[in-house]
């Protein structure tokens, strides 16, 4: 099982053996700054947002004999001309991402929807036709869940995003019915699952829970609660390390436990997935400019074929 980091500042993503913490980089090519990054659980494509490109790449993971993790063949495209800025995978494949198309000559838009770039297109290569799930203006009004788009999440039936601001009127945490599973129009909604805090970062995702990181803490709650949470005291399961807590992106590791980043402390501290206690965080790795964070890993059938699933 793999940790993978982006470090913006150094050009670079690198990556961890868990339990152990030592980074190791991998090979990206060209890269002017890696920020939000996502592991396709279908193929073990790794995804990584370039804003000042315009580009989300991909690269295919691999294992050498010596169990390192490596990028296989060359870099790729899966989306141009957007700046992307949180990056999720479902099962299926799918690339969903929150950012803007870039701006066009005498244009200054920069507001950020949730968009998504279906599994076909990858493989076909179609990097310019990504489709806008939701907006501001699909949202509700006048206070619409989309605001400033911040952490992205998606499972088999929705999707689950926060707002870097104005999350008590606007929703912290917010999930909307997935577009392409069949739904029509009037069965498809979308709701608050908590406001009690303004600014949310990143935001991640276990088989019934979501997790997600503020500058009040690390929160986690049933992906299924029926009425939001507007106590900021509700949920909280760890409070920040320190008046300097910075936290950025959250990341599930598929059995019981979570990683987060600090950008003040320069550092990935982990703690347990449970919803129903508080917790402690415990330094895990130092990780100086660390931005985005996705745990990948590989499984061996007794059959001797090899079965990969990301978290």
């Amino acid at each position: 099982k793999y940790l993978i980091a982006s470090f913006p500042t150094l050009k670079q993503v690198g990556y961890t053996i868990l339990p152990d913490n030592v980074w190791r980089p991998l090979v990206l090519g060209e890269v002017k700054s890696p920020t939000a990054i996502a592991v396709d659980p279908l193929s073990s494509r790794m995804y990584v947002a370039d804003p000042p490109r315009g580009v989300i790449w991909w690269y295919q993971l691999g294992t050498g004999t010596n169990g390192l993790l490596q990028t296989v063949g060359r870099q790729r495209a899966a989306v141009e001309g957007f700046s992307a800025h949180w990056l999720a995978v479902n099962g299926a494949g799918d690339l969903y991402f929150s950012g803007h198309p870039l701006p066009k000559d005498g244009e200054n838009s920069t507001t950020d929807s949730v968009w998504r770039l279906n599994n076909e297109q990858v493989v076909t290569g179609d990097t310019f036709n990504p489709a806008e799930v939701y907006t501001a203006e699909n949202t509700g009004q006048p206070d619409s869940k989309v605001f400033q788009l911040s952490g992205l999440a998606v499972d088999s039936f929705f999707i689950f995003w926060g707002n870097q601001a104005g999350g008590k009127d606007h929703g912290a945490v917010n999930k909307g019915s997935r577009a392409n599973i069949g739904l029509s129009s009037q069965d498809m909604f979308v709701t608050t699952l908590a406001d009690g805090v303004d600014e949310v970062r990143g935001i991640t995702t276990s088989g019934t829970e979501v997790f997600w990181v503020s500058p009040e803490g690390v929160y986690g709650q049933s992906k299924t609660t029926t009425s939001k949470v507007s106590d900021p005291a509700v949920g909280l399961m760890s409070p920040p390390m320190s008046a300097k807590w910075n936290p950025m992106s959250i990341a599930w590791d598929g059995a019981s436990n979570l990683y987060l980043t600090d950008v003040s402390a320069g550092a990935i501290y982990t703690l347990p997935s449970r919803i129903s206690s508080a917790q402690s965080l415990s330094k895990f790795a130092d990780a100086p400019d660390c931005h985005g964070l996705a745990v990948w890993a590989s499984v061996v059938s007794l059959q001797g074929l090899e079965f990969e699933f990301t978290c």
